[in-house]
């Protein structure tokens, strides 16, 4: 059971998952990123409280005074918010809709996968390339391992999808949410991540250098304003890959190649780093 009086704590991060905190007072506490599935927070007093984004599945918020807490970005899937207070709450960007998948929406998207792949494998002289452009991809279940090159699917929600050991090199992600995404040992080598949201994600091992085009040329993977906090990229290949202002922050990022890597503006604060890169960041703060 955790103490009742939170009162402006900074827990930016925590694990809390399940954890009890009825009537907690938790006033201008600061929650950001924080994991609380499964809480118990009825009749707590979060007001003013910053739970950007907090995952929030099944939390049971009922009674609870939100009056001017920062909840944007948070995951409310599941969530009960019963007579909460919620005035002056700004819960823009939230993701609150329930995975319920439409049988023939997952019969439509399975077939654009597989035609892709079959597109992707054969060099183009078989099936056709996918356009998954915002569409929510939280029911598939077979992206493990697949060939997915060139994937076109900016503000697609991947949001805890397993995509272990896929091929998606030089792929259109830009705006995706792949917060709490599995990506271990993936491909993406040129990829575009412009934006898109990593936090919490798997990428260890992941090949996330550049890309070699036609001519010869290299294609590095863009990460620029894209948010990884608190992903966990050891053992990743990020050499030449733009990172200007991604936000890194508290990222595992132990044995990652970053050579050559671009970090003008990227935020690196509480992360684990390669020794080498950690003096270059250093010296550039």
């Amino acid at each position: 059971m955790l103490q009742h009086d939170l009162g402006c704590s900074e827990m930016p991060g925590a694990m809390m998952n399940s954890a009890k905190m009825t009537g907690a007072m938790a006033v201008q506490a600061d929650f950001t990123d924080a994991i609380m599935k499964g809480c118990r927070l009825t009749r707590a007093n979060l007001r003013q409280a910053r739970m950007t984004g907090a995952n929030l599945e099944n939390v049971d918020l009922s009674g609870c005074n939100l009056t001017g807490a920062d909840m944007v970005g948070c995951i409310q899937i599941g969530a009960t918010m019963d007579f909460a207070t919620t005035y002056g709450a700004d819960m823009s960007k939230t993701l609150t809709q329930a995975l319920v998948p439409d049988v023939n929406q997952v019969l439509i998207v399975d077939k654009l996968l597989e035609d892709h792949t079959r597109w992707a494998e054969t060099n183009g002289r078989d099936g056709k390339p996918a356009d998954l452009t915002d569409m929510d991809l939280r029911h598939v279940t077979s992206l493990c391992y697949r060939t997915l090159t060139a994937l076109i699917a900016p503000n697609a929600l991947f949001y805890g999808v397993n995509m272990e050991g896929t091929s998606l090199q030089g792929s259109n992600l830009v705006g995706c949410d792949l917060r709490s995404a599995k990506l271990g040992g993936a491909d993406l080598r040129g990829v575009n991540l412009l934006g898109a949201q990593l936090n919490h994600a798997d990428l260890r091992d992941t090949k996330l250098g550049p890309l070699m085009i036609a001519g010869g040329r290299l294609l590095p993977a863009r990460m620029d304003n894209a948010q990884a906090r608190y992903a966990d990229l050891r053992g990743a290949d990020l050499r030449r890959a733009r990172l200007s202002g991604c936000g890194m922050s508290y990222a595992n990022m132990s044995d990652t190649d970053m050579r050559e890597t671009e970090i003008e503006g990227a935020d690196f604060a509480g992360a684990k780093l390669p020794g080498h890169f950690a003096e270059d960041v250093a010296e550039t703060a």
